[in-house]
C-alpha cells in the first residue's frame, strides 16, 4: 500500500518534543516492521532523513514547499491535498490537527490532544480560531482517528461528537533510546558537566510554556527550601525557556540559587540526569500524553505526577500524584519523594515495568493496521 503522511512538524535530528518527537519515533517504527507498504513523507525543507531510513527502499521523504510550508495546520488543509494526489498515495495520514480541504484519498487524523478547546486561555485569539476551524473541517473529512491516550480518545469523542468506533489509540513509546544507567555510575563532575550544580536534586524536563505548570511547581519548591530537611536539595529543570515565567517566579521567591534552568538536554545526557535524581516531577495541568514520564520511569526515576490529563493513566499505580492547581498539594508530593529512603528500589522497579507497556513497536502495527482497514474493507 502506498501511504502518505504529514509530518511537517519533525525537528532536524529527530530532535524536538511532542508531535515532532512523535513523526520521528513513529516513521522509524513504521519501516522496521518490514512489511512492503511504501511510505511517501511530507517533511520541512531542512529536515535530513536518517540513511537507516532510505537504506530500506520504502520511504520517501519529499520537503514540502511553498509560503505554508512553516505552517503545519494551513499545509495541511490548503496543500497536501494536491501534495497527496501528484504522490498518488492510497491513504493519507495527518499527524495533528487538520486534514486536506478536498482529500484525494481516504484520511486518517491523529489527535494528541485538543488543549485549545480544554484550555483556551493558554492560546492567542487567532491561534484558537485556526486550530477550531482546522479541527471541526477535519472531523467531517477523517475515516479513522489515532488517539495518543485513552484520554484523547475521550476528549475527541465528548468535544466533538466523534463515534467511539472510529478511534484506535495508539499508545506512545519513550521519546529516545538511551540506555539506562545505575546511579553510582554517575558522580557529580558528570552532573557539572551538564550544567547541573546539585548533588541531590528533583528534576522536570519538557517544553517551557504556561501549560507546564512551572510557577506553581516552584512556589511549591519554595516551601522546602525553608525546611532543614530540605536544606542541599535543589530544583532543575530541563527544556526551552519558555515565556521566562518560571525564572521570574524564582527571583520574586528569592531561591534563584536553589532552581537551575539547564535549557534543552541531549538524549545522550538525560540517562545520567534521570538516575542521580530524587525523583521526576511532571507538573502540567493536562497532558495529552506525556512521554518524559515513560522516559523517566524507563531510566529509573521515581515520578511524581499532575493528575492532569492522561497522565494517571500513563503513570499507573507506579507513580504519586498531586492536585496540579494546589501548591500545598505539590509541595506534599515533593516532601514524600524526598522520604522515600529504602522503598527506591521498589518504586524503581515498578516504574520499570510501568514504561515496557509503552513501546513504538505497537504504536506503529497499530498505526498501519487502521492505515490498511481503510484501503481494504476486508480489515478491521
Amino acid at each position: 500500500m502506498r501511504i502518505g503522511i504529514s509530518a511537517l512538524a519533525m525537528e532536524p535530528g529527530g530532535g524536538g518534543s511532542g508531535v515532532p518527537r512523535y513523526c520521528f519515533r513513529l516513521l522509524g517504527a513504521l519501516l522496521e516492521l518490514g512489511t512492503d507498504d511504501r511510505f511517501v513523507v511530507a517533511a520541512p525543507a531542512d529536515f535530513e532523513p536518517p540513511r537507516e531510513w532510505s537504506s530500506t527502499g520504502r520511504i520517501e521523504v519529499v520537503p514540502a514547499t511553498g509560503v505554508l510550508a512553516r505552517k503545519k495546520t494551513l499545509w495541511d488543509m490548503f496543500r497536501a491535498g494536491s501534495f497527496a494526489k501528484q504522490h498518488e498515495v492510497e491513504v493519507w495520514m495527518s499527524t495533528a490537527h487538520a486534514l486536506p480541504l478536498r482529500p484525494p484519498a481516504p484520511c486518517v487524523l491523529a489527535v494528541h490532544d485538543l488543549f485549545f478547546l480544554s484550555h483556551p486561555k493558554l492560546y492567542t485569539f487567532k491561534e484558537r480560531a485556526v486550530l477550531t476551524a482546522a479541527i471541526r473541517h477535519a472531523v467531517r473529512r477523517a475515516r479513522r482517528f489515532l488517539a495518543v491516550s485513552e484520554f484523547s480518545k475521550h476528549e475527541l469523542c465528548v468535544r466533538l461528537g466523534v463515534s467511539p468506533d472510529k478511534v484506535a489509540v495508539t499508545l506512545l513509546g519513550p521519546g529516545n533510546d538511551v540506555k539506562p544507567v545505575s546511579p553510582g555510575a554517575v558522580d557529580d563532575r558528570d552532573l557539572v558537566r551538564i550544567g547541573n550544580p546539585f548533588s541531590k536534586y528533583l528534576l522536570t524536563l519538557g517544553a517551557i510554556g504556561p501549560r507546564k505548570n512551572l510557577p506553581r511547581l516552584i512556589e511549591a519548591f519554595s516551601l522546602l527550601c525553608g525546611e532543614p530537611e530540605f536544606e542541599e536539595v535543589g530544583l532543575v529543570i530541563a527544556g526551552s525557556k519558555g515565556d521566562g515565567s518560571a525564572a521570574r517566579a524564582a527571583r520574586q521567591l528569592g531561591i534563584s540559587e536553589r532552581v537551575r534552568f539547564l535549557g534543552y538536554v541531549p538524549d545522550d545526557d538525560l540517562p545520567a540526569l534521570f538516575a542521580r535524581c530524587e525523583a521526576f516531577v511532571m507538573p502540567s495541568l493536562t497532558e495529552g500524553f506525556g512521554v518524559p514520564i515513560v522516559e523517566a520511569m524507563a531510566l529509573g526515576a521515581p515520578v511524581v505526577s499532575s493528575k492532569g490529563g492522561s497522565l494517571p493513566e500513563i503513570g499507573g499505580d507506579a507513580a504519586t500524584y498531586f492536585d496540579p492547581l494546589s501548591v500545598p498539594s505539590i509541595a506534599h508530593a515533593l516532601r514524600e519523594a524526598l522520604r522515600v529512603g529504602p522503598k527506591r528500589l521498589s518504586i524503581v522497579e515498578k516504574g520499570r515495568a510501568q514504561a515496557a507497556k509503552f513501546t513504538w513497536q505497537d504504536c506503529a502495527a497499530k498505526t498501519l493496521h487502521v492505515l490498511r482497514s481503510l484501503a481494504d474493507p476486508q480489515v478491521r
